[in-house]
């Protein structure tokens, strides 16, 4: 039986090296080995990721991927962001258009309004 023990425990050594030599960020887990006291910790609100710590994560799993994943996913973006763009100059294109509406709009209610005051 301890045969079996070591070979776990070899086992579980192995795999915690293979993790984290694949993860650039530690683990969620905490270590077993040290001594944590948590009645003496007061509870602590939980940390939104950063921006690079979510760009780092990101790229880890990019690299986890085949080659036709990769592709799958540089298309994917791309799509994307294209659309994205295009939504935006959609909005622009819009909103000059509604500002030279109202130019026009404002200019014939002048116009309007002028000759109205002209004929009394």
């Amino acid at each position: 039986m301890p045969k079996d023990d070591a070979y776990w425990k070899r086992k579980l050594e192995e795999l915690e090296i293979d993790m984290s030599s694949k993860s650039p960020q530690k683990s969620a887990m905490p270590d077993p080995t040290t001594s944590n006291n948590r009645d003496s910790q007061a509870p602590q609100a939980p940390q939104s990721p950063s921006l690079e710590g979510i760009y780092q994560q990101s790229r880890a799993w990019f690299e986890t991927l085949p080659t036709p994943g990769k592709g799958a996913v540089i298309i994917g973006g791309s799509i994307l962001a294209l659309s994205v763009v295009r939504t935006m100059v959609q909005v622009v294109t819009f909103g000059l258009s509604f500002g030279l509406f109202l130019v026009l709009a404002y200019g014939a209610y002048r116009f309007l309004y002028k000759n109205s005051d002209d004929s009394q």
